[in-house]
């Protein structure tokens, strides 16, 4: 009989990224409304992700993209800026909302 070997502790890389989208002078609570929550739907529609959290403050949304496992490091983030770009219109261009900054993490590594 033959034996398959196997980790005892599989690493597993995730590819995941935050996306920072600054909102000078707004309060975390607009922030959140205008900026936070609308970006969350946007982006929970991407295929190939498995969670996204955001954190807002004032003058600031910090969204983090967690991608599923086995998606490429390099395509993940691409489709990423891609929607990113495409889906500008989900905010007024009047309200003063800056250019999102996409920071990629290193990838994270599980252990089961």
């Amino acid at each position: 009989m033959a034996v398959t070997p196997r980790e005892e502790e599989p690493q597993i890389n995730v590819t995941m990224a935050n996306v920072l989208v600054p909102f000078p002078g707004a309060s975390a609570r607009d922030v959140e409304a205008l900026v936070a929550t609308p970006a969350e739907q946007v982006l929970a529609q991407m295929s190939g992700i498995e969670h996204v959290y955001s954190v807002s403050r004032p003058g600031m949304a910090v969204l983090t993209v967690q991608f599923k496992v086995g998606v490429p490091h390099t395509e993940a983030l691409v489709r990423l800026y891609n929607t990113i770009q495409s889906n500008r219109d989900w905010v007024s261009p009047n309200l003063g909302i800056g250019e999102p900054i996409i920071k990629p993490r290193a990838s994270t590594t599980c252990q089961w």
